[in-house]
């Protein structure tokens, strides 16, 4: 079986745009505004410039001025709407708030304050794994070896996942510390596989003191949101600097 080992390594920056280009993108936005704003009043999309030189009647030229207005905000409405997507899926492939800040020409703290909230943002990644104890192997190194075959693993998790959580019947049974940048890819099947350090989940007590240092969400045991058997999910959980904070804040209360 074929299988490729893909190395984690800094994107290269997209370039800026080039001086034409912003020409070729401003003309295109005005002539979608002003073919929208002509239809909006009723008038031939030509119309438009008759008003450039003047030659409208000043309540049609008022008129088809005050479309343009409403158009134009819908389109900022529009892209205030699209940025938070665009943000979240850029921070979900492991762009940071500094890369964001960098292309759209803002202070990263201005970044933040403004797109700070938005989930997984600031958090840690976990990978959650469902089986079915009917479906469970016989041995242990056939358990590691189905649990560490994932289909559809998404980029935050091979980029920030310190952990594989498995839940049997929707139980977390096993939980495996992963080596950073080991994940590889089965070409054929479209289906991921992680290194696990040691080759082996983690006993009770290294659970509870990742759990107990803010690096795992769940324990051994716990109740686990999971998907449909085999499927592979993110969680989002708070950030150990999170939890401290918050259990500083209730221990002064």
């Amino acid at each position: 079986m074929e299988s490729h080992l893909y190395p984690l390594v800094d994107e290269v920056y997209c370039r800026a745009p080039t001086a034409l280009e912003r020409v070729d993108l401003s003309k295109a936005v005005q002539d979608l505004a002003i073919g929208l704003a002509t239809k909006l009043v009723g008038m031939p999309s030509g119309d438009w410039e008759s008003w450039r030189a003047e030659s409208l009647d000043w309540r049609q030229a008022r008129e088809l001025q005050l479309a343009l207005l409403q158009v134009q905000t819908l389109i900022v409405k529009e892209i205030e709407a699209w940025m938070p997507e665009a943000v979240s899926d850029a921070l979900d492939l492991t762009a940071t708030f500094g890369d964001i800040a960098a292309v759209i020409g803002l202070d990263r703290q201005l970044v933040h304050q403004r797109w700070g909230n938005i989930k997984g943002a600031d958090s840690q990644v976990a990978l959650v794994i469902s089986r079915r104890s009917s479906d469970e192997p016989a041995t242990v190194g056939a358990v590691y070896d189905e649990d560490r075959r994932c289909r559809k693993v998404s980029l935050a998790v091979r980029r920030r996942a310190r952990h594989a959580i498995v839940a049997v019947d929707g139980i977390v049974c096993r939980v495996y510390e992963l080596e950073p940048d080991s994940w590889i890819e089965e070409i054929d099947s479209r289906t991921w596989m992680f290194n696990a350090i040691g080759r082996r989940s983690l006993v009770a007590a290294e659970v509870n003191a990742a759990y107990y240092a803010g690096l795992l969400p769940l324990r051994l045991g716990d109740v686990c949101p999971a998907r449909s058997h085999g499927a592979c999910a993110t969680y989002y959980f708070p950030s150990a600097v999170d939890l401290c904070a918050a259990a500083d804040l209730s221990g002064k209360a």
